[in-house]
């Protein structure tokens, strides 16, 4: 199998993914999850994660469907496992992605030849609280604006005599 592209797994994440699904034999689940993260990963350290869109309350609403996202937040709780149908195969045909990385299930998974079910644990997450804007700028990779200096800085420093004509006494 030809590793997937990485602009396909920017882009397409869904197509990537059945791609690795071709290796797979429904048996070995950590081989199949640590496929996904080796390519994923190669992802993540390349320049091509810029293309990922960032989720946060801004751009929930326009993000279409199945699209990979970036998100940096806190895990602040961990529900109960939940057991699901993570690929299938139809009679003779290649192993397909089912409810593994999206929450709708294929029409035509009625007709599995076998299927392979998987676990997963879901998590509550929250932005990170208080992260300055610097901080979310550089993880987002757009340019970091140089700590502004105080106020005092930026003036020049008032000269001996004051407003008054008296002269300050050091």
């Amino acid at each position: 199998m030809q590793p997937p592209a990485i602009d396909d797994l920017a882009s397409r994440p869904l197509h990537a993914l059945q791609r690795m699904l071709a290796n797979y034999d429904g048996r070995n689940h950590g081989q199949l999850f640590s496929t996904v993260a080796a390519h994923f990963g190669k992802l993540g350290a390349s320049d091509h994660i810029q293309q990922v869109p960032i989720l946060s309350h801004d751009t929930a609403e326009t993000i279409p469907a199945n699209t990979l996202v970036r998100f940096r937040g806190m895990v602040v709780d961990m529900f109960n496992p939940e057991f699901f149908v993570g690929a299938y195969r139809a009679p003779g045909g290649p192993w397909r992605a089912a409810a593994l990385y999206t929450d709708a299930v294929p029409e035509d998974m009625d007709a599995a030849a076998e299927s392979s079910i998987m676990e997963r644990r879901p998590l509550l997450l929250t932005p990170v609280p208080h992260e300055q804007p610097w901080a979310t700028a550089a993880w987002a990779g757009q340019p970091v604006e140089p700590a502004t200096p105080s106020k005092l800085l930026h003036t020049e420093l008032p000269s001996p005599a004051d407003s008054t004509g008296l002269q300050r006494q050091y």
